[in-house]
């Protein structure tokens, strides 16, 4: 692997995952609030719901509520903007679950400041004091030490990892519960392979003019923010390119 891609942002961040997801783990900070929260009498259905990276998130902890059948409660993924535009039908029993880095994604506070919005909501966030951490009635806490590139890579994989360790809790999964224990020790793994293949395989492969991301099952939400992060990472080195050729102009 070149020394211009170790250097990268997004590799940086991806290396620290490990450590960033033990962290998150080991704090569990609200996460059985939020479990508890969800699981009240009462609950019939999650909403779970965010906007760019976190409504892959969304997707994340409804497939995985569909593998098997412990899960108690219906869980569906909805993006953001059907929430603020009124486009989503809300039923008796229905509890919000607001995914948000910032916790301030426009979507979703225009959505609980609406009229016939079901109060009170959970959230899934980095920050606890932002607007939704701090209306919402329970919140789990994602912990991000850094954060260099646009991808937000460690708080997506936070999330999902915050998301399905409280799904674990609803449904009482020790399956579910096993796997997300050991997700750092998983992606360090796969982290040290990844790296192992670019230093062995990078020389002899040629610049592919596209790239297909395949996933099945619950992977398929990883599948669909790869393109996404891909974009964003496009558009961040074009941009970073641009302003390195102006610098070496003047």
């Amino acid at each position: 692997m070149s020394e211009d891609i170790r250097s990268t942002g997004i590799w940086q961040d991806a290396l620290e995952m490990p450590e960033a997801l033990q962290t998150t783990l080991d704090d569990s900070e609200g996460f059985a609030d939020v479990a508890g929260f969800l699981r009240r009498a009462g609950t019939r259905r999650i909403v779970a719901s965010g906007n760019g990276a976190s409504y892959y998130v969304a997707q994340a902890l409804w497939l995985a509520a569909l593998e098997g059948d412990r899960c108690p409660l219906e869980v569906v993924a909805v993006p953001g903007g059907l929430l603020a535009k009124g486009g989503f039908r809300w039923r008796e029993g229905d509890v919000l679950l607001a995914i948000s880095s910032s916790g301030e994604f426009r979507d979703v506070i225009e959505a609980i400041e609406s009229p016939g919005f079901p109060h009170p909501f959970a959230a899934v966030t980095a920050k606890h004091e932002s607007t939704i951490g701090a209306t919402a009635g329970a919140r789990a806490i994602v912990k991000i030490p850094r954060q260099r590139a646009v991808t937000h890579t460690q708080a997506f994989c936070g999330a999902v990892l915050t998301c399905l360790s409280i799904g674990a809790d609803i449904s009482a999964d020790d399956v579910l519960r096993r796997a997300v224990a050991e997700a750092p020790t998983a992606c360090e793994r796969a982290l040290r392979s990844s790296e192992r293949w670019a230093d062995e395989s990078f020389d002899s492969v040629k610049t592919p003019s596209a790239a297909v991301v395949l996933g099945t099952r619950t992977a398929w939400a990883a599948a669909s923010k790869a393109p996404f992060s891909s974009r964003r990472s496009d558009a961040f080195l074009a941009k970073e390119s641009k302003r390195e050729r102006v610098r070496r102009q003047r």
